[in-house]
């Protein structure tokens, strides 16, 4: 069997090496953040460009043959290159320091093709061993991934760009590019919505309403035309829906469970439907691992402009809750990145209230569930006095951002109506209608 011919240009790569030798305006430190010694197939041309790069790093002559010629001796590396000729025949390749780049550019290239194939071959072996799906799916992810970042290294972290995101974020009306915003006014007055690449984490102990305030959430961000994946782990889709119907229809979810309806409130949930429907909202609603909900995200064929997942202690990752818990709050960590979108993940807290005198939940409730509080950029904490003491507005919702990486803290108090499945601003007297 003939040998598989690897992707190469064997001109490109003298060009780029020869270049680099023969001309003095040659930018290295562009060229060296863009090539490794290994994108280079021919050993002469590898060898040289790994002494370039000690050279560099040292301060001395990177572009004098004589200085290579003599740290490749010292290496004991002259059967890799050869004698002085080779050096020679490399004049003849080299091209105008504005071309340096471009060449560089078609060595990246043929790298990465080498480095996808080498990919595809050790996937192969990993796809006839026993290795799960999930497994095996991130592993491939991840080794793609690899190899295109590769290619996007000479842009990353470019100051214009960054600033020109920035100052156009200000003339945005609607705000930041992939803010997506919760509906209700104080909240996306205080935090500014939900921010792309970011985790948000929304806590609470049962009962206090944080599925339902999800749901407001997603509901409010899919009226405003963004796209919402929701990983529903406790409840069905079916359950989700009537909770939704419930919201817009202003029933009590109790008469739609128990389907205790008259003719008129058939009609009022009838009106709702097209609203429900015109909602790009996707709900899945079995058992998940973060690994397969991440998996599940990424291969949308349109990237969601909001994931929520509903919530964390019902991820069937391995391990005992510690454990679990903190590999998945891990996995997730990585998702708003990934996708560039928000990530909303839901929490129960943990008893620590239940003995204490002020019941208002904090940010260290949060310790005995593994790793959340550190992964988190955002932590919302909800919370509903009534629940314990049965005193004061028992539709009072307080909503304290206990940790926020990009603003500040606080609190903010929100109207609950849990049995219509309603949050919205505290002093929003009149219901919108929709």
């Amino acid at each position: 069997m003939t040998p598989r011919e690897l992707p190469h240009n064997k001109h490109a790569e003298r060009a780029v090496i020869s270049t680099i030798l023969y001309n003095d305006n040659v930018d290295f430190g562009l060229i060296r953040s863009m090539l490794e010694p290994d994108d280079f197939l021919s050993l002469p041309n590898k060898t040289i460009f790994e002494s370039m790069i000690r050279l560099h790093k040292d301060g001395l002559p990177y572009d004098d043959i004589v200085v290579l010629g003599q740290d490749i001796m010292d290496r004991d590396l002259k059967n890799a290159v050869g004698d002085y000729t080779y050096f020679s025949e490399l004049s003849e390749d080299a091209g105008s320091s504005v071309r340096a780049e471009y060449y560089a550019r078609i060595v990246l290239d043929m790298s990465r093709k080498r480095q996808l194939m080498a990919a595809s071959d050790a996937l192969y072996d990993a796809g006839k061993s026993n290795i799960s799906v999930d497994d095996f799916l991130n592993e491939t992810r991840q080794q793609i991934e690899e190899v295109n970042k590769r290619g996007e290294i000479e842009n990353e972290g470019n100051m214009e760009d960054i600033l020109s995101s920035a100052y156009n974020s200000f003339e945005n009306k609607d705000g930041a590019r992939g803010v997506v915003k919760t509906g209700i006014g104080a909240l996306d007055s205080k935090t500014g919505g939900l921010w792309p690449g970011l985790l948000t984490v929304l806590a609470a102990r049962p009962s206090m309403g944080k599925s339902c305030l999800a749901i407001n959430i997603a509901a409010n961000a899919g009226l405003a035309g963004k796209r919402v994946l929701f990983f529903s782990l406790e409840d069905t889709a079916q359950m989700i829906i009537y909770r939704m119907i419930a919201r817009f229809s202003n029933l009590n979810l109790d008469l739609l469970i128990r389907q205790s309806l008259t003719s008129r409130e058939r009609d009022v949930i009838e009106s709702k439907r097209e609203l429900l429907g015109c909602m790009d909202i996707k709900i899945i609603d079995r058992p998940l691992s973060s690994d397969q909900i991440c998996n599940l995200s990424r291969a949308e064929t349109k990237t969601p402009d909001l994931v929520i997942v509903d919530h964390l202690g019902h991820v069937t990752d391995k391990g005992d809750l510690y454990e679990a818990t903190t590999n998945a709050a891990r996995t997730f960590a990585q998702l708003p990145k990934d996708l560039n979108c928000p990530v909303l993940l839901l929490h129960q807290l943990n008893r620590a209230n239940v003995n204490r005198t002020e019941k208002e939940p904090i940010l260290t409730d949060l310790r005995q569930s593994g790793e959340v509080e550190q992964l988190a950029r955002v932590v919302w904490m909800l919370h509903r006095q009534h629940y314990y003491d049965k005193k004061g507005d028992r539709n009072l919702a307080q909503l304290f951002v206990r940790k926020n990486s990009h603003g500040s803290l606080g609190t903010i108090s929100m109207y609950a109506d849990l049995a219509h499945m309603l949050f919205r601003d505290y002093d929003q007297q009149v219901e919108q209608d929709y």
